[in-house]
Protein backbone atom coordinates (compact mmCIF):
# COMPACT_ATOMS: atom_id res chain seq x y z
CA UNK A 1 0.00 0.00 0.00
CA UNK A 2 1.69 3.51 -1.21
CA UNK A 3 1.69 6.10 1.09
CA UNK A 4 2.17 9.96 -0.26
CA UNK A 5 6.25 9.52 1.09
CA UNK A 6 6.35 13.08 2.81
CA UNK A 7 3.63 12.61 5.08
CA UNK A 8 3.22 13.71 7.73
CA UNK A 9 0.31 10.89 8.98
CA UNK A 10 -1.28 11.30 12.37
CA UNK A 11 -3.81 9.17 13.66
CA UNK A 12 -5.06 10.06 16.82
CA UNK A 13 -6.96 7.21 19.27
CA UNK A 14 -9.12 8.51 21.99
CA UNK A 15 -8.66 5.09 23.60
CA UNK A 16 -6.25 5.05 26.48
CA UNK A 17 -3.86 2.07 26.96
CA UNK A 18 -4.79 0.61 30.57
CA UNK A 19 -8.42 1.09 30.66
CA UNK A 20 -10.38 -1.16 33.25
CA UNK A 21 -13.35 -2.54 32.67
CA UNK A 22 -15.12 0.11 34.57
CA UNK A 23 -14.30 2.87 32.33
CA UNK A 24 -14.10 1.48 29.11
CA UNK A 25 -15.10 4.28 27.28
CA UNK A 26 -12.85 7.77 26.32
CA UNK A 27 -13.17 10.71 24.54
CA UNK A 28 -11.60 12.83 22.51
CA UNK A 29 -7.96 14.07 24.05
CA UNK A 30 -8.76 17.40 25.37
CA UNK A 31 -5.49 18.19 26.23
CA UNK A 32 -4.13 18.24 22.64
CA UNK A 33 -1.83 21.99 22.64
CA UNK A 34 -2.43 23.45 19.10
CA UNK A 35 0.96 25.13 19.43
CA UNK A 36 2.52 21.69 19.36
CA UNK A 37 0.20 20.71 16.83
CA UNK A 38 1.32 23.41 14.31
CA UNK A 39 4.89 22.69 15.00
CA UNK A 40 4.68 19.48 14.09
CA UNK A 41 3.03 20.49 10.92
CA UNK A 42 4.73 23.81 9.91
CA UNK A 43 7.05 22.00 7.14
CA UNK A 44 4.39 20.15 6.15
CA UNK A 45 2.89 20.48 2.19
CA UNK A 46 -0.36 19.09 3.29
CA UNK A 47 -1.75 17.09 6.85
CA UNK A 48 -4.28 14.85 6.94
CA UNK A 49 -5.52 13.71 10.47
CA UNK A 50 -7.87 11.04 11.03
CA UNK A 51 -9.54 10.40 14.66
CA UNK A 52 -11.31 7.33 16.51
CA UNK A 53 -13.57 9.89 17.46
CA UNK A 54 -14.86 13.55 17.51
CA UNK A 55 -16.14 15.66 20.57
CA UNK A 56 -18.54 14.65 22.24
CA UNK A 57 -18.15 11.22 20.87
CA UNK A 58 -16.42 7.52 22.72
CA UNK A 59 -14.03 5.52 21.55
CA UNK A 60 -13.65 2.44 23.11
CA UNK A 61 -11.10 -0.21 23.71
CA UNK A 62 -11.25 -3.59 21.86
CA UNK A 63 -9.37 -6.01 25.04
CA UNK A 64 -9.28 -9.25 22.98
CA UNK A 65 -6.65 -7.10 20.28
CA UNK A 66 -5.27 -5.30 22.66
CA UNK A 67 -5.99 -2.03 20.71
CA UNK A 68 -8.82 0.14 20.73
CA UNK A 69 -11.23 -1.09 17.84
CA UNK A 70 -10.39 2.33 15.88
CA UNK A 71 -6.44 1.21 16.08
CA UNK A 72 -7.28 -2.07 15.49
CA UNK A 73 -9.56 -1.62 12.04
CA UNK A 74 -6.98 1.08 10.95
CA UNK A 75 -3.64 -1.16 11.33
CA UNK A 76 -5.44 -4.01 9.57
CA UNK A 77 -6.16 -1.21 6.91
CA UNK A 78 -2.42 -0.38 6.74
CA UNK A 79 -1.23 -4.52 6.84
CA UNK A 80 -3.00 -5.06 3.40
CA UNK A 81 -5.45 -7.19 5.39
CA UNK A 82 -9.11 -5.39 4.86
CA UNK A 83 -9.85 -5.16 1.27
CA UNK A 84 -12.34 -3.53 1.92
CA UNK A 85 -10.47 -0.01 2.58
CA UNK A 86 -8.69 -0.32 -0.54
CA UNK A 87 -9.70 2.27 -3.40
CA UNK A 88 -10.24 0.12 -6.82
CA UNK A 89 -8.37 -2.92 -5.10
CA UNK A 90 -4.77 -1.54 -4.86
CA UNK A 91 -4.51 1.70 -3.06
CA UNK A 92 -5.59 2.99 0.45
CA UNK A 93 -7.09 6.23 0.03
CA UNK A 94 -8.30 8.84 2.83
CA UNK A 95 -11.15 8.69 1.42
CA UNK A 96 -11.71 5.34 1.40
CA UNK A 97 -9.75 4.46 4.58
CA UNK A 98 -12.34 7.24 6.31
CA UNK A 99 -15.39 4.99 4.96
CA UNK A 100 -13.91 1.69 5.87
CA UNK A 101 -13.63 2.68 9.42
CA UNK A 102 -16.54 4.87 9.46
CA UNK A 103 -18.45 1.49 8.39
CA UNK A 104 -16.64 -1.11 10.26
CA UNK A 105 -15.30 0.71 13.76
CA UNK A 106 -19.21 0.91 14.88
CA UNK A 107 -20.12 -2.09 13.51
CA UNK A 108 -17.36 -3.57 15.95
CA UNK A 109 -18.09 -1.41 18.60
CA UNK A 110 -21.50 -2.63 18.87
CA UNK A 111 -20.78 -6.31 18.67
CA UNK A 112 -18.13 -6.70 21.30
CA UNK A 113 -19.61 -3.53 23.75
CA UNK A 114 -23.37 -2.72 25.62
CA UNK A 115 -22.97 1.15 24.49
CA UNK A 116 -25.19 2.20 22.12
Amino acid sequence: MPLHASGPYYFLDACHSGITARDASRSIVSDLALNELKECLKNSECCVCLSSCAVGEKSYPYMDKKHGIWTYHLLEALNGNAPDAYERGSLITVSSLQTYLAEVVPRTARSITKDN
